[in-house]
């Protein structure tokens, strides 16, 4: 009241502008710096400590031994210590990840695996990783993603780790690798009773083929689990979890 047209449009555009120095911090990487007990390298990495929420579902007992594949810098590791296991096996495959997994899991009852975990039709012992760009630390994928620089990193076949490593808590986040070990999985719900529960981030469910896939694997898992988190269909990603 009482500001002519021309100043109110004025100060509508203000208030509607982004701040673009938060924007830019929000994209690029960092040098390391502790946040919340971990090791992080911008405000993304920051979020992604306020994710673990996704697994609060997950029942974490003493004694559990957990399979943590897609280890990025580590938070999931640690939350599920924090919460109780005993026990992680962490796989990260790229290499600046890898690095401060280390360095936030140090001292702490973690065995570090460098690698990609991969289903049973891949053959070899090193396979490609398409590198996602800035602060995106989270999204690299074997996927070949057009801009990105690959890499080669070491292949890791998930079902003969599960058979060595025994987990009671498997939880995967491996950027849309997770639909190709459904044979796997067959394998773990029938044969594997020690597998008590299974969390899973599940990508493209927007994509025809990556839902009949995950209708595929929802068939799987409700032959030895049930569903305490269950596929969201109308989401292009969510994070199930089953449990014995």
């Amino acid at each position: 009241k009482g500001v002519d047209s021309q100043k109110r449009a004025d100060i509508t555009v203000e208030l509607k502008m982004p701040d673009m120095s938060k924007m830019k911090k929000w994209r690029e990487l960092g040098q390391p710096y502790l946040h919340k007990g971990m090791w992080v390298r911008g405000p993304q990495e920051e979020y992604t400590i306020k994710e673990q929420g996704l697994y609060k579902k997950v029942e974490v007992q003493p004694g559990d031994v957990v399979m943590d594949g897609g280890a990025h810098i580590g938070c999931t590791t640690r939350y599920f210590l924090d919460k109780g296991a005993s026990y992680v096996h962490a796989y990260e495959p790229e290499p600046s990840n890898y690095s401060l997994l280390e360095r936030n899991t140090k001292g702490f009852p973690v065995q570090l695996h460098r690698g990609c975990l991969v289903g049973p039709e891949f053959a070899g012992d090193e396979i490609g990783l398409w590198l996602s760009q800035g602060s995106f630390t989270t999204t690299h994928t074997v996927y070949e993603k057009q801009g990105r620089e690959m890499i080669q990193v070491p292949a890791i076949r998930f079902l003969d780790e599960v058979k060595c490593i025994r987990p009671s808590i498997i939880k995967l986040d491996i950027e849309g690798s997770e639909l190709e070990m459904i044979d796997d999985f067959q394998h773990i719900a029938s044969s594997m009773k020690q597998v008590r529960c299974v969390a899973m981030e599940i990508h493209s469910l927007m994509n025809k083929t990556s839902k009949q896939l995950a209708k595929r694997l929802e068939q799987v898992m409700a032959s030895g689990f049930n569903a305490v988190v269950p596929i969201r269909y109308n989401w292009s990603i969510c994070t199930p979890i089953w449990s014995r």
